[in-house]
């Protein structure tokens, strides 16, 4: 994670701990699994029909 700073046409970047975003990667983590959770239940409904796509629908 980092932050920007943008001052007089420059801009600096300043690395920050991962550590105060650890809810926000775990509720990240808890999502990704439950999209690839959903994936893996409809699969095999969705033969011949864009898995991925159909899926990418749900989460947009």
């Amino acid at each position: 994670m980092v932050k920007v700073a943008s001052h007089s046409s420059q801009t600096t970047l300043y690395p920050t701990s991962i550590h105060a975003r650890t809810d926000t990667i775990n509720q990240l983590l808890r999502n990704i699994r439950a999209a690839l959770q959903h994936i893996r239940l409809i699969a095999e409904q969705l033969k011949g029909v864009d898995r991925w796509g159909t899926s990418a629908m749900k989460w947009t």
